[in-house]
């Protein structure tokens, strides 16, 4: 359960040499160069492919076209008031995301705001943009071995989003669970209902 819990960070290893004094493989505990080596770690990662999209698209298809689900398309209606509630009340305790939403403050929320929050979430699924506090994640660092924490590679890295924006998702996700069960498979767990329920609440 240790391992569950997010890192300090307080040191890391340097996997290049940053200047003098600063060689390959020492440790650092500068909170400023623990960030970089953080970033440039995890760039190629979190900044995914380049060169020509089309061209990719297209090799990734002709690799995995067998495998992907093809059936009629799938009408999602609008979002309503009882969707929302459903998803709102109930009883789960998570981290607020930086907008100071915890999910569990919706279910404080009267029936007359929270329809306001349906009218602004069908709004924005129907092309306005996201407000400017719901746009920017937190992220946590959990890592995979509690006695290798100098390696930035040796982590998982959890988003937390604002409270809205996780119990939009959520009850997205419900709505679609018919779709969800055509193509359902034993391999997968994330964002199939019932399946890859979380052991803890960050």
């Amino acid at each position: 359960r240790d391992s569950l819990k997010p890192a300090k960070m307080s040191s890391m290893i340097r996997f290049k040499d940053m200047g003098p004094g600063k060689p390959i493989g020492s440790i650092t505990t500068d909170p400023n160069e623990i960030d970089d080596i953080l970033n440039d770690t995890w760039r190629e990662i979190t900044h995914g492919v380049s060169g020509d999209l089309d061209e990719i698209v297209e090799m990734f298809m002709k690799k995995y076209d067998k495998y992907i689900y093809k059936g009629p398309e799938y009408i999602v209606p609008k979002l309503t008031l009882q969707d929302l509630i459903e998803t709102c009340r109930v009883n789960t305790c998570s981290a607020a995301g930086l907008d100071g939403w915890h999910p569990k403050d919706l279910a404080l929320l009267s029936d007359k705001a929270l329809n306001l929050i349906v009218d602004l979430l069908n709004a924005i699924e129907d092309g306005a943009q996201w407000p400017e506090t719901t746009m920017i994640a937190r992220a946590v660092f959990l890592p995979k071995d509690a006695e290798n924490t100098q390696n930035p590679l040796n982590y998982r890295i959890l988003k937390i989003t604002s409270g809205i924006y996780r119990r939009w998702g959520s009850t997205r996700n419900r709505n679609m669970s018919e779709w969800i069960n055509e193509w359902d498979h034993n391999g997968i767990n994330a964002g199939v209902p019932g399946k890859g329920l979380s052991l803890i609440h960050i």
